[in-house]
């Protein structure tokens, strides 16, 4: 292992965006999209975000015992996991339908004479969910003092809400989202939950 580098240390908010699952998608594209920038389109950023931005890989594993010895003589994964969770802040019903696992998709109105303008959606009785590509875009600076991003991609995943959508006088109402990752079985063997990718360098 290496000596400990200062400059590994990550710091600093992360900011989601989503897009329609794309099997051909290669990371390296977004590797010239600086730190700070806005994803390019398709990517659509989802919005304010309050505390943390998480990442966390969950595996069950299934230990292999024999007569002849205390402890395993081997183990293998049974399944494994990836989840994105994220408080937002901006509750408004396009962002509320995509995280309740549907598409950004809602019913507005323009003004009109007598008319107000307005925004809605309505949700029940859709069994299935709404996929979705996602990304975990953050930063970090190199030895020389130059930000470069990090990011995660889950390949393809849904959305649910794991809280109530609360108004209170001191608070402000706001979404606690969960994104679990699905297997991509258009990807190469081995890496198809998710990728992790720092960008050590800025072209020449």
């Amino acid at each position: 292992m290496a000596a400990p580098v200062v400059a590994n240390i990550l710091y600093g908010p992360a900011v989601i965006w989503f897009k329609a699952v794309d099997s051909s998608f290669n990371p390296a594209t977004l590797d010239t999209t600086g730190a700070t920038s806005d994803l390019p389109s398709p990517w659509v950023r989802y919005g304010f975000t309050e505390g943390p931005t998480a990442f966390k890989y969950n595996r069950e594993e299934k230990s292999v015992m024999t007569n002849e010895h205390l402890s395993a003589v081997a183990r293998f994964a049974t399944m494994e996991e990836g989840t994105f969770t994220f408080t937002l802040k901006e509750p408004n019903p396009g962002v509320f339908n995509l995280a309740a696992g549907l598409e950004y998709t809602t019913s507005v109105g323009t003004a009109s004479s007598g008319v107000p303008a307005f925004e809605q959606f309505a949700m029940g009785g859709q069994p299935g969910l709404a996929e979705h590509m996602w990304c975990l875009s953050s930063t970090y600076r190199n030895a020389a003092g130059v930000a470069l991003p990090v990011r995660l991609y889950i390949w393809r995943g849904t959305s649910r809400l794991t809280n109530a959508l609360a108004w209170e006088r001191e608070e402000t109402p706001s979404l606690e989202v969960e994104v679990s990752a699905l297997v991509d079985i258009n990807r190469q063997l081995s890496q198809r939950l998710f990728a992790y990718r720092k960008v050590t360098a800025p072209a020449l």
